[in-house]
């Protein structure tokens, strides 16, 4: 009986290794399209972890196969199951950060996420919507011709930053760093969004020594997570669209508006320093 069990254990371990090594030699695209299609017919958790092989493959093994796949990857996210789109989502953040230049192509899902009825999806829009922010101003500034893709995708993420802005405070008067402070004196806070909030303004306070005043003036404040997760947007916004002093603290990989060229168009220094301010 021992030794049918063990014969047993053994089968099973060779079957699974087999399996294994079936998955590493069959042909990328058709392993790719396999797990699509059975992503589609199965239960959330397959799903999910057959979409996180499928980007694994197609972002970190073998790029190449990235623009084939990326219209199968964005369909999911109309799924039922916020843990799928939220995975969708999260997807986008890593096909841009392999290839810029895919951003026109899946800014407009991003924006359409941010009006997802979860609130852990929003949460996740928000976040990667901080990233994407800050690399397309560089991708932007880079560029050695604007085209018409790159302005309405930059139109749409100028949205998109909009609409979190509102999310913070749906009164505000388009001043991002006055509305900051302003949600940070509002009586309605939680202590973990206050700390949040009060690190936001002392790391801006240590980046842009021009913004001392208005940050010693704030101290007091916050609400849900939601809005602590916008507030964290709102920080990366000021110190994108505004320019360092020399004593400003610096980090590895820093970008603001030096960066920018005087001659892109469609991001003019003045105006986001202007908003920001």
């Amino acid at each position: 009986m021992a030794r049918q069990d063990l014969e047993s254990r053994r089968s099973t371990a060779a079957q699974f290794f087999m399996e294994e090594e079936q998955e590493e030699n069959e042909p990328s695209y058709k392993r790719i399209v396999n797990l699509l299609n059975e992503a589609a017919v199965s239960t959330d958790t397959v799903k999910t972890d057959n979409l996180r092989k499928v980007q694994e493959i197609i972002i970190h093994k073998e790029p190449n196969l990235l623009d084939n796949f990326l219209d199968e990857m964005l369909g999911f996210q109309n799924d039922r199951c916020a843990d799928v789109r939220k995975f969708v989502v999260g997807f986008i953040e890593e096909a841009c950060k392999r290839d810029p230049d895919v951003l026109p192509k899946v800014v407009g899902n991003l924006h359409m996420f941010l009006q997802d009825t979860s609130a852990a999806v929003q949460k996740r829009v928000i976040q990667v919507a901080s990233h994407l922010y800050r690399s397309a101003l560089a991708w932007l500034s880079h560029a050695r011709t604007v085209t018409e893709d790159m302005e309405n995708a930059w139109a749409i993420l100028t949205e998109i930053k909009t609409q979190i802005v509102k999310l913070v405070d749906s009164d505000n008067d388009g001043m991002i760093f006055d509305l900051l402070v302003k949600f940070h004196g509002s009586a309605h806070i939680s202590s973990v969004n206050l700390m949040t909030c009060m690190g936001t303004l002392t790391l801006i306070a240590k980046m842009r020594p021009q913004f001392m005043g208005k940050v010693v003036v704030a101290l007091e404040m916050l609400h849900s997570k939601i809005r602590t997760l916008s507030v964290k947007f709102l920080e990366s916004v000021i110190l994108l669209q505004t320019y360092p002093e020399e004593d400003s603290m610096r980090r590895d990989n820093d970008f603001s508006l030096e960066d920018i060229p005087l001659t892109l168009k469609i991001a003019r220094r003045r105006k986001l320093e202007e908003e920001a301010k």
